[in-house]
């Protein structure tokens, strides 16, 4: 069966839209450089994305304050306590949500 083109919007925004929270979530483990950020995307959550999609992601979330680039060959970046305090409200918000939609559920 194919998929729903309301699912197919709803997959979109949660992988691309919202690629900050995986990023944040895989720089938990430490630093890591843009093709290792890319591969873990790839392979753990599914999710594949161009490399100018990526740098302008991480260009937004250096400018934030919620990553630091480190001047490597190759670049790393790793996460920042603001990072981890916006990925951990983040995943707190999207609890919430999920629940209130969940308890609706049979009502």
């Amino acid at each position: 069966m194919s998929e729903s083109k309301a699912m197919k919007r709803l997959r979109k925004k949660l992988e691309n839209e919202v690629l900050w929270i995986y990023i944040c979530y895989i720089l938990t483990s430490g630093e890591k450089t843009t093709h290792e950020i890319k591969s873990i995307l790839r392979e753990k959550f599914g999710i594949k994305v161009s490399s100018i999609k990526l740098y302008s992601v991480l260009y937004r979330m250096e400018d934030e304050g919620l990553i630091q680039k480190i001047e490597t060959d190759p670049i790393r970046y790793s996460l920042t306590s603001l990072g981890d305090i916006e990925y951990r409200k983040a995943l707190i918000y999207l609890e919430e949500k999920l629940l209130l939609l969940k308890n609706q559920i049979g009502k």
